[in-house]
């Protein structure tokens, strides 16, 4: 139901219209469900259509007119003898934010919070503490202090909420790492620098990387994307190693393999300190990283035996 059919410039809210509407949709409701479930229901679409409601009034600038709204709400609602409703908190907060705003004129209305951020932030919270199998779209949404129809409104499932919140994750680590290569410095030396900075952003993260684990259908498609989006920035690093290589300073090889096996041999660090239930700090693995992607982990005198073998 879309509050702006009940709004016109000449006569503002049309509360017998409206009354009439709310009516009619919980009496369905009530119709369509168990007497136990009743009260549940009509409070979901309740807090669902407030917060709609309500988002619609502060963009559109019309604020005076919540308190009638809500008068017509709440009096439609107690027609059918229901006693409590478990409004967000975020949403009695814009409630006195709009009141106050309408008794002083002079006052601009608060920017709108970032919703979308909220729900990332909420379902991170019950992901890690439920685990992504046994998480509800319910409790993110009680968790983030907003309605489960306004989730609905930004994701189509919990999977499309983690897969984006993932992507968002990743394009931050994607720009970090482009900052490390865009210096002109020696590329050995910002390989390591760039390998420090994502072993620090999986500890940073481990909850999400933990999540993911058990979420091979998304982490798979995660993976893709995050490796592709890095290679399209990483045009002029290949340049660099290919001149190295040319120069004979390293090893003449794949770059795609090379970039591939550093992050694979750095995830499989990571299943590691996982099983290990990530009681020490991932970076105290860095040494090792370290040495094995740039010198191997033969020793010096094992490969020449083993190159005089060949």
């Amino acid at each position: 139901m879309n509050i702006r059919s009940f709004i016109s410039k000449s006569t503002g809210l049309n509360k017998a219209d409206l009354e009439k509407i709310l009516l009619m949709n919980i009496q369905e409701i009530k119709e369509t469900v168990s007497p136990k479930e009743f009260e549940n229901e009509v409070d979901n679409y309740i807090s669902n259509f407030i917060s709609k409601t309500t988002d619609f009034l502060v963009e559109n600038k019309k604020t005076s007119l919540f308190t009638e709204f809500m008068q017509v709400t709440l009096n439609t609602v107690s027609r059918f003898e229901i006693k409590n409703l478990s409004v967000p908190l975020n949403i009695i907060s814009d409630m006195v934010e709009l009141v106050h705003n309408t008794n002083s004129p002079g006052k601009k209305t608060r920017v709108k919070r970032d919703k979308r951020k909220d729900i990332f932030d909420a379902a991170m919270i019950v992901f890690s503490q439920k685990g992504f199998h046994h998480a509800h779209v319910d409790e993110i949404a009680e968790y983030a202090g907003i309605a489960k129809g306004t989730i609905y409104r930004y994701f189509k499932s919990k999977d499309e909420i983690l897969k984006e919140l993932v992507l968002e994750k990743n394009s931050i680590i994607v720009n970090e790492l482009k900052n490390i290569f865009d210096k002109d410095d020696d590329i050995l030396e910002l390989i390591k620098e760039a390998i420090v900075h994502h072993v620090d952003f999986c500890e940073r993260n481990k909850d999400l990387y933990r999540i993911l684990i058990h979420t091979p259908w998304i982490s798979n498609d995660i993976n893709t994307h995050f490796y592709k989006n890095i290679i399209s920035h990483l045009p002029m690093i290949k340049r660099r190693i290919i001149s190295l290589s040319l120069k004979g300073k390293i090893k003449t090889t794949n770059f795609y393999t090379v970039f591939y096996g550093i992050f694979g041999f750095i995830d499989g660090v990571m299943q590691k300190w996982f099983q290990a239930d990530c009681n020490y700090s991932l970076k105290d693995e860095l040494p090792i990283i370290i040495e094995v992607l740039f010198y191997g982990f033969v020793g010096d005198e094992a490969r020449e035996k083993s190159l005089l073998v060949k």
